[in-house]
């Protein structure tokens, strides 16, 4: 299931041309995909019981995170996301 959830994330992401990310296997079960560039360090946990967590640090050290599934992220965070994204494709 983490698996499948990754992938189906990962193949969104470079279809819209993000970079791809250090995928790192966690000893929870959980998939961490993991991007860091001058302006952003954006990480993904992929949790197998859904508390997906979300950890954003832009240039100027303003860090976010967010916790819970990915599937309900509101629009804060969903926002800083996207402009997390949009930062690693410069």
């Amino acid at each position: 299931m983490v698996v499948e959830r990754a992938r189906n994330l990962l193949e969104y992401l470079l279809i819209n041309d993000v970079p791809p990310p250090k995928v790192i296997p966690a000893g929870s079960g959980s998939i961490l995909l993991e991007w860091s560039t001058d302006l952003v360090h954006l990480e993904i946990d992929i949790d197998p019981i859904g508390e997906d967590s979300i950890f954003i640090e832009k240039e100027n050290r303003i860090r976010i995170e967010y916790i819970g599934s990915f599937f309900e992220i509101d629009d804060f965070h969903r926002k800083e996301l996207n402009s997390a994204l949009n930062r690693l494709m410069v």
